[in-house]
């Protein structure tokens, strides 16, 4: 946006410029105090006064009103655009967040899973491998541990079914994250594979 007229002076455009930064309290008093510092100039009466005409007659012939609005108005949009930014940034950092923490919940359960399901399964393998050994039948204790291992192998895979879900859960806040910041590669999220 162009903000300088091509008629105006150096001196014209200082006090525009003057009274244009003073914001939506600006006043023409105000502008000429302002201006008459930049300048070096004394104001009269403390600044309450004018010097001269020539301020309220460029404020006139360069349209001052108008462009402070102009002005104006391109401030306002240039805020709200950072403020809107400012806004996206910290949504897209909300996600990761939430993703990264679905992730490390997703691991988490998955580094259990295995635990518990390895000792399961070494079980399951002693108890079968004792009964082949001693070509006898389990009895009713080791067939009750034999049942109960295999409940918490039928759990254990509950608990793994969830824990991918989870991961799958973050792997599509990775690819919304990825979209938002305008990386992505492709346009969905594959549930199919880990």
């Amino acid at each position: 946006m162009m903000d300088r007229l091509p008629i105006e002076t150096d001196k014209q455009y200082l006090a525009y410029t003057c009274y244009r930064d003073l914001g939506l309290n600006r006043s023409m008093v105000a502008a000429q105090r302002l201006y008459d510092q930049k300048t070096g100039k004394k104001a009269d009466d403390g600044g309450k006064k004018r010097s001269s005409g020539s301020f309220d007659g460029w404020a006139r012939s360069n349209q001052w009103e108008g462009r402070v609005m102009a002005w104006d108005t391109a401030q306002e949009a240039k805020r709200q655009a950072m403020l809107l930014e400012a806004n996206f940034e910290k949504y897209i950092a909300d996600v990761e967040a939430m993703r990264q923490r679905l992730e490390d919940i997703g691991n988490r359960a998955l580094e259990g899973v295995t635990i518990s399901m390895n000792v399961a399964f070494v079980n399951l393998v002693r108890l079968h491998n004792q009964s082949v050994v001693n070509g006898k039948m389990l009895t009713n204790e080791e067939l009750h541990l034999f049942l109960s291992l295999a409940k918490i192998t039928k759990d254990n895979v509950t608990i793994l079914l969830g824990a991918r879900d989870i991961l799958y859960d973050a792997y599509g806040l990775w690819a919304i994250v990825r979209e938002l910041e305008g990386g992505g590669q492709s346009k969905c999220v594959n549930h199919n594979s880990p």
